[in-house]
């Protein structure tokens, strides 16, 4: 049987049905007495049921009557429905009816109804983000007699997009080709609204504000918005584009070593920057002096970008001088005549050898004579001369000259009488061996003691005449003349010769004839 049929049978409710029919009986008119008995079955509903009621009459002798009557219990009445009022709400309190309320329903069969609910959004001035929900609330019992309610929640946006992730506020990025400001390397916003499912967000981006090069910074701004006139909810981060690399050289000039007098490299060092447009390169160099023309030149480069920024490299060049004097043209064999002077051997009157230099301007010139070589006598001599070069590096170049000294020139003889007349006599032979009546004056450039000789060529007086005897052995002159030949002679063999002569007595009918003469030699 039907649990609510029950229910309702038991609350007394049936009794209230007038009795269906008046109970008589012809002998014992008023002690009849009436019961009933139900059977119940279930109905259309939970809340339905039909009742089989059975009547039965016994009178006081026991005689009993039985009388059938149906009862349908229906529902027909709805529960009544009680609906919250309308609200408002924005989007951060929710619009659940833990919020918005919740409505109650009562039923006369059925007791507590639990109603539902389905929204309608109506759009309010921003689109989805806010409006009007029209909510109906229904309330059905078990024999699905409804009723429903309508309910006003009016959503309003009164509050900004909340921001779930924000980049570092400040950033640094290395310049150069691969500097990468993007929002993918550095951080964007996330942001989440109440009322906008997805927030709508704007980025912007202020000037660079160049620093050096390209290095600066701007200011990256994003506006987030949920689509009504509500707040704006904004982020910032500072970009700085930093250099903090120095320029890189692209060439520097080796150090190298280059003879002196030759062409010191004057190449110039390049150099490049990532973030300058131009690079500054600028050569200072510090000379230090060896010797002479030699040095060593050490360079310093500095390559500068835009942002002051500075690499450092270095060149060396040695300057060298390896490379020895050299000598000028100069007599290689000097041949001298021998004088009495012990200076005229010596470069004063020789002559000085000279030598040049490519890095010494005036290379020191030295000489050493070597030893003496004998000549044909002891005023004829030969020696060595080892001229050296030296230049201010200690480079230096020998070379020798031959001084040879000798003697060519033969003595000088000065009579103080060219002529000298004899009486032609017996002893004139006597007189003319005799040297004391003769000055004779004999000079030499190199021997200071010239030796001094006479040989006395003798003619006879006239022509056939019979040599006296006491010239026997005397050459004899060719006819027509006599003559004395004095020679003299030097160590070198030179040879001088002086003439005297001495006039005899003439013939008989002839000429007289010409003098004896004598020749000096030394």
């Amino acid at each position: 049987s039907s649990a609510a049929a029950a229910a309702v049978l038991a609350g007394g409710g049936v009794d209230a049905l007038p009795r269906p029919v008046d109970v008589t009986d012809a002998c014992d008119p008023d002690g009849v007495s009436l019961t009933y008995a139900d059977t119940v079955s279930a109905g259309g509903c939970a809340n339905e049921a039909v009742v089989e009621r059975v009547w039965r009459a016994t009178d006081g002798c026991g005689q009993m009557y039985e009388e059938t009557q149906i009862i349908r219990i229906v529902d027909t009445v709805p529960p009544v429905l009680d609906v919250p009022e309308s609200v408002q709400v924005s989007c951060s309190e929710g619009r659940t009816p833990k919020v918005t309320g919740k409505a109650t329903a009562v039923d006369a069969c059925s007791g507590s109804v639990l109603p539902t609910y389905s929204d309608i959004m109506m759009d309010g001035a921003c689109g989805i983000t806010d409006g009007v929900i029209r909510r109906t609330w229904l309330a059905v019992d078990e024999c699905g007699n409804a009723v429903n309610g309508t309910q006003h929640i009016n959503v309003t946006d009164m509050s900004a997009p909340l921001l779930v992730r924000v980049p570092p506020p400040t950033a640094a990025v290395e310049c150069g080709p691969t500097a990468d400001t993007s929002e993918a390397n550095l951080g964007t916003v996330v942001a989440t609204d109440d009322c906008a499912a997805i927030p709508t967000v704007e980025m912007l981006e202020s000037p660079f504000e160049v620093a050096c090069g390209t290095a600066g910074a701007f200011t990256r701004t994003w506006n987030v918005t949920d689509g009504c006139e509500g707040p704006v909810t904004q982020a910032e981060q500072r970009i700085v584009v930093v250099d903090t690399r120095e320029p890189t050289f692209t060439f520097v000039p080796m150090s190298t070593t280059v003879e002196c007098g030759g062409a010191v490299p004057s190449d110039m060092a390049t150099a490049e920057d990532e973030c300058s447009n131009s690079v500054k390169v600028v050569r200072n160099e510090t000379v230090t002096p060896i010797c002479g023309g030699a040095r060593e030149i050490v360079r310093t480069w500095r390559a500068v970008d835009e942002c002051f920024l500075e690499r450092v490299a270095f060149e060396t060049v040695a300057v060298v001088d390896t490379m020895a004097p050299e000598f000028e043209s100069f007599t290689k064999i000097i041949s001298l005549e021998c004088t009495k002077d012990a200076q005229s051997t010596l470069p004063v009157n020789t002559g000085y050898v000279n030598a040049t230099d490519i890095c010494t301007p005036h290379p020191e010139v030295q000489f050493v004579d070597g030893s003496f070589e004998d000549g044909k006598c002891e005023q004829e001599f030969a020696f060595v001369r080892e001229w050296t070069a030296v230049d201010e590096c200690g480079n230096e170049k020998v070379t020798q000259q031959r001084i040879e000294v000798h003697d060519m020139t033969p003595p000088t003889v000065m009579l103080d009488e060219l002529e000298h007349r004899l009486e032609c006599t017996a002893a004139l032979l006597e007189r003319l061996a005799d040297k004391r009546w003769a000055n004779v004056t004999v000079r030499d450039s190199c021997d200071e003691t010239p030796s001094l000789e006479f040989v006395d060529a003798v003619t006879l007086c006239s022509a056939g005449a019979p040599m006296p005897s006491a010239m026997v052995g005397v050459p004899p002159m060719p006819p027509g003349g006599s003559k004395e030949e004095m020679d003299c002679t030097d160590c070198g063999g030179g040879g001088g010769t002086g003439v005297k002569r001495e006039g005899g007595g003439g013939g008989a009918g002839g000429p007289p004839p010409p003098p004896p003469a004598r020749r000096w030699r030394r």
